[in-house]
């Protein structure tokens, strides 16, 4: 294993160096096509650890998965419930393979990180954690762009595991979107297996109506999904549903404007 792993990294300055910054962004083609394979399936263990880190099924408990894997889906959990919600919602998505490669190849570049630390030196450890740190920004670029294609307007830092979920609503309604319900679904997937927790769940809605009526709208809004939430947690009911109106926006606008990410629900889970 310790040989592999430095037959690994002496190939990762030409990865590295290969798979540069641009204009915008990272070149994910370069980095996640060129690149992945090698450095993520060349090690099998490191692919079963990344296998069951984005197996919805492989959380605490689950005996195919380390304190690693727990440990890195509390820092990027957001995304793997965004991206598995969005795939299974437009599953002919150009962006889902990218995307899951990109998760991937950034569990791997950790996990191979923390093998690296006092074994192989800090030179190889460092460079580990370049690669995370690229794979990271490209798998937040992808999931990003994907949302907004789907209409909802993700930021990167809703794919972070301190996070609030977030799922988004038309402009002056409390109706759930299709792909809300779906994203719903996913965050009870993920979350119901981690055993109690407090769950609260926030109406928003932006500044374009009379402050009494959008406190009375993201009441609804929080209603109706703290509703469909806990159904899908199995009959667990939210601790506290709360609407906040148009006092608490992502997206500080004048009175009397809209904004997609203001017309929101947020749901806040702390473990006990």
């Amino acid at each position: 294993m310790k040989i592999l792993l430095a037959a690994t990294v002496v190939a990762l300055p030409l990865a590295l160096g290969s798979a540069g910054a641009i204009a915008g962004g990272i070149d994910e083609s370069l980095l996640l096509e060129e690149h992945f394979e090698h450095l993520a399936f060349v090690d099998f263990t490191g692919y079963q650890a990344m296998q069951a880190a984005l197996d919805p099924s492989s959380r605490p408990g689950n005996p195919r998965q380390g304190a690693y894997e727990a440990t890195e889906l509390d820092n990027y959990g957001h995304a793997w419930v965004y991206l598995n919600a969005l795939a299974d919602y437009g599953s002919l998505s150009t962006h889902a393979g990218p995307g899951k490669r990109a998760y991937a190849c950034y569990l791997t570049a950790r996990r191979n990180a923390m093998a690296t630390g006092g074994s192989e030196g800090r030179d190889a450890t460092g460079a580990w954690l370049e690669l995370a740190e690229r794979c990271g920004a490209a798998l937040r670029a992808t999931v990003v762009r994907w949302a907004e294609g789907n209409s909802v307007p993700l930021a990167q830092e809703d794919l972070r595991g301190s996070a609030p979920y977030r799922m988004f609503f038309p402009f002056d309604t409390a109706r759930i979107t299709p792909i809300s319900d779906n994203i719903l679904d996913y965050i009870a997937r993920f979350e119901r297996v981690e055993g109690p927790a407090r769950v609260v769940v926030a109406g928003h809605a932006d500044r374009s109506g009379p402050p009494a009526y959008n406190m009375a709208l993201s009441r609804k809004r929080a209603n109706v999904v703290g509703a469909r939430f806990a159904a899908y947690m199995q009959g667990a009911p939210a601790n506290r549903v709360q609407a906040v109106g148009e006092t608490r926006p992502l997206a500080p606008t004048r009175d009397g404007i809209r904004h997609p990410r203001n017309r929101r629900v947020e749901i806040m889970i702390d473990r006990l």
